[in-house]
This record gives C-alpha cells, sequence and structure tokens, in this order.
C-alpha cells in the first residue's frame, strides 16, 4: 500500500443485515524499512461487559435514588446502532454493557445528585476515567467498577465586566489545577455559560483547586485551543471546592 514507515491501526468488519453490529476486529501493526506479510485482523462478534457500581466510603447518611448513566463511546471510529446506548445503575447496583469489541473506548460516566460524582473508572484494576478503556488487552472476565464519592461541590460564579455590569452570555471554564499534560486538560475541562445576570453554577465537583476563567470564546477541544489554555492557565484565578 506503499505506506510511510509509523505505527497505523488495521481494521475488519463483515456486515450482517439481519445485526444491529457487524462483526469487528482491530489490530495494530509498525511498518519499518521493508514489506509487512501475514498480518491477520480477527473480526468477532461484540460481547457484553459487565459492571459493578459503589460507594467510594460510606454511603451518604441520606439515600440517593439516582442511577448512575454509563457508556463507551469507540475513539477512532463510528459507533455501530447497538453502541449509541448505555447503562444506568443503581448505587450500589450491577450493569451491562451490550456488543463490546476488541477496541478503543472512551467511558462516560455520570450522576446528577447534589454532592455525589464519579469519583473514579477501573477496568482490569486500571484506571479508565481519563483514559483509553482498551478492551483487547484486558484478561478474560475483567469487568468494569464505577466509584461514586458523596464529598463533591458546585462553583456558583459571577461575572461582572470592569464597570460592575454583569456578564451575560459568556463562557466560563473551569480547570482543575493539578492537571500534568494538556491531554489531561481537555478530559477534565468543564465549560458553561452565563445567564442574563452573568450568573453560572457548575456541575458537582470534586474536592480540589481550580482555575476559574470567563470569556467570550467558546474552547473546542482541538489541540490548538487546549494548548492555548494550557500556557495561559497561570494567568487564571483560582477557586476552592
Amino acid at each position: 500500500c506503499d505506506l510511510y514507515p509509523g505505527a497505523y491501526r488495521i481494521s475488519a468488519q463483515n456486515p450482517d443485515t439481519n445485526s444491529p453490529a457487524p462483526d469487528y476486529g482491530v489490530t495494530e501493526i509498525t511498518i519499518t524499512d521493508q514489506d509487512l506479510r501475514g498480518v491477520r485482523v480477527m473480526a468477532v462478534p461484540g460481547k457484553p461487559l459487565e459492571g459493578e457500581v459503589a460507594w467510594d466510603n460510606d454511603p451518604p447518611a441520606t439515600p440517593i435514588t439516582n442511577k448512575v448513566s454509563v457508556s463507551l463511546a469507540p475513539l477512532f471510529r463510528t459507533a455501530f446502532a447497538n453502541e449509541r446506548g448505555g447503562a444506568r445503575a443503581e448505587i450500589p447496583g450491577t450493569f451491562t454493557l451490550d456488543g463490546v469489541f476488541p477496541d478503543d473506548y472512551a467511558v462516560r460516566a455520570f450522576i446528577n445528585a447534589p454532592g455525589v460524582y464519579v469519583k473514579d473508572v477501573t477496568f482490569s484494576g486500571r484506571s479508565v476515567l481519563y483514559e483509553p478503556l482498551r478492551s483487547a488487552t484486558a484478561m478474560s472476565g475483567a469487568g468494569m467498577r464505577v466509584i461514586v464519592a458523596h464529598d463533591g461541590a458546585t462553583l456558583n460564579v459571577q461575572v461582572n465586566d470592569k464597570d460592575g455590569n454583569p456578564g451575560a452570555d459568556l463562557r466560563v471554564l473551569v480547570i482543575p489545577a493539578d492537571l500534568v499534560s494538556e491531554g489531561a486538560m481537555a478530559a477534565r475541562l468543564v465549560q458553561g455559560q452565563t445567564n442574563q445576570a452573568g450568573q453560572y453554577t457548575s456541575q458537582t465537583l470534586p474536592p480540589g483547586k481550580y482555575y476559574v476563567v470567563a470569556t467570550e470564546e467558546t474552547v473546542e477541544p482541538t489541540p490548538e485551543s487546549i494548548g492555548r489554555l494550557w500556557r495561559s492557565r497561570n494567568q487564571i484565578g483560582r477557586a476552592h471546592v
């Protein structure tokens, strides 16, 4: 195929018109200075992935009836029909994600309850909350574990201009202060918009220090946009949650 030297992903699928998803497989190859022969890609049906939701410590005194929403999003392709759903589970509780292929996924886990947030998600003993879930590399029978905590809080922001007038319809960025890379910033950045009174209330955030900035610009999840924000973070005011 006249490929340049480097790392590549090869995927294969066998569509079945009677199934919501095809057989699918992917493998990684490395091209050097010679032809590569004998490459094999195993296309297989998606399999269910079992998971559980648990409290980080003791449960809150007041029972939480809200459920945790969990889903997977393929990182390098468009989702098949049966991958566009997800699962909801009680705390504590179990769930099943259907049709998971040996591939790389982004994990999406969320709960809407005061003071409650998803603290971590692990798969095969490894955190995947802000890292790819690589289902092909896990041991057989490995499951997902969603860890939920109830010591979070919201951040109430008032935005005014230099004359004290409310900053309406401005973008508010909430950035954890302990980030170590631009990739982590892209994964953990929280964005919102002020109302006509210049006020914004964040989603529930874990305890910690945060940078807060109000801007007229929309920060897109592109390397250029995140890079500019990363370089200017030390000029942004901090907030404690």
